[in-house]
């Protein structure tokens, strides 16, 4: 004997209808974040204006950028680049980077 056969767009209609919606997407808030160059000549720049690097003062070394930043050093050397660019820094090559004897105000 033949038994009737469930309809399969019923069978498939009930199982989907079973099924607990999924939870819409939480929202993911991003906050904007600085580049690690920008970060340095931010923190740079205030050490300067602060007072707590005066004009002479030899900055960290590119590693202890590094380490301070958790970055690589090509932002690092980007950094003290631009700062040496706009006249904040003095870059010797071999001997380090220094506060400009005048700096920007």
């Amino acid at each position: 004997m033949t038994s009737p056969s469930a309809d399969p767009a019923t069978t498939r209609a009930a199982s989907t209808a079973a099924r607990p919606k999924p939870a819409p997407p939480k929202e993911v808030v991003h906050l904007p974040r600085k580049p690690v160059y920008e970060q340095v000549i931010d923190g740079v720049t205030a050490s300067i204006r602060s007072g707590t690097l005066k004009p002479g003062d030899k900055l960290p070394s590119i590693t202890e950028l590094c380490e301070q930043y958790r970055a690589s050093a090509t932002p690092i050397r980007l950094a003290l680049r631009i700062l040496d660019e706009r006249g904040w820094i003095e870059v010797h090559q071999g001997k380090g980077s220094f506060v400009a004897q005048s700096p920007p105000a």
